[in-house]
């Protein structure tokens, strides 16, 4: 374990400063408010990310409003140039140890600041625990009723058939290979009503809702939804893809269905695909040219 006590004034600064001492390193940090002197202690296995995180607007809004973060109130009031940061100890992690160890190997040294320094900012004393928020009455409200809906979701085939019982919307989503966010954005949109969406695969179709249709009501949906698209066709990863070599003519395969064909065929990210469908270039890597839509080659 190494330490360093300097301050780094600026959090934006701070971060380029300490780019290549702090990536992918774990360890304890203080952030001291330059105004005030009050302070927050934070640990982290890596604590570039960290950083990172506490300089997103979005995200520091996010655990206000969820979490009543002092910190994060802070952070937006007084701005980062008014605020420091000092990383207090790195830590060595054995990779021998399971993550759950090392997580409290870690928690275990910041403990010993939280007890050592008692800084302002920290609502709760405790390592490991939400630090430098609390929930809201709304916020544990909703936490409560969100963690009992998670315990069961209920997806049909589209003919209603086949009733399978899931107990989180993540393992909706890996199972029957459906973005998480999609069934999440579509079923708050819908609710308490159920939707229908379509795998990435672009094979089969699903209905879902947070709870049990009885007969009637599973009648009802299916013909409130005959010949209509599933509320998530349009999704990237559904456009074809045509696949090209650098002489104009056509890969074996080509046109693929969607993005995650392709990534399956050659390994890339689809992100990279997405990339270059649209700037239609050659990829260097495999000599290829990927585009959304027909090439006509002179």
């Amino acid at each position: 374990m190494k330490n360093t006590k300097n301050l780094y004034k600026n959090l934006v600064q701070a971060r380029s400063t300490l780019a290549i001492q702090i990536k992918k390193k774990a360890g304890i940090y203080q952030l001291v408010n330059l105004k005030n002197n009050k302070t927050y202690i934070g640990s982290s296995n890596n604590l570039y990310r960290r950083l990172s995180i506490y300089l997103s607007p979005a995200s520091l809004n996010r655990d206000l409003i969820s979490f009543n973060s002092k910190i994060a109130r802070a952070l937006l009031k007084y701005g980062y140039k008014n605020f420091g940061i000092k990383i207090l100890e790195f830590i060595e992690l054995d990779i021998n140890l399971t993550k759950k160890e090392q997580k409290k190997a870690i928690l275990e040294r910041e403990q010993h600041y939280l007890d050592t320094i008692k800084p302002e900012y920290n609502i709760q004393k405790i390592a490991g625990s939400r630090l430098g928020s609390s929930h809201t009455l709304k916020t544990r409200k909703l936490m409560i009723q969100n963690s009992k809906v998670s315990k069961r979701m209920c997806v049909y085939n589209e003919d209603g058939s086949n009733l399978k019982i899931y107990s989180s919307i993540s393992e909706v989503a890996a199972v029957n290979n459906i973005n998480r966010l999609v069934i999440a954005r579509q079923l708050k949109k819908s609710e308490p009503k159920p939707v229908l969406l379509l795998n990435r695969d672009n094979t089969n179709k699903f209905i879902i809702s947070y709870t049990p249709l009885n007969q009637s009501e599973l009648n009802k949906f299916i013909i409130s939804i005959e010949n209509k698209l599933a509320y998530n066709t349009k999704q990237p990863n559904s456009k074809k893809v045509y696949v090209y070599y650098l002489d104009g003519k056509s890969y074996a395969s080509s046109p693929f269905d969607n993005l995650a064909q392709v990534k399956k065929e050659f390994k890339m990210a689809e992100a990279t695909i997405n990339k270059y469908a649209k700037l239609k270039t050659p990829y260097k890597k495999f000599n290829l040219i990927f585009s959304f839509s027909p090439i006509q080659f002179n």
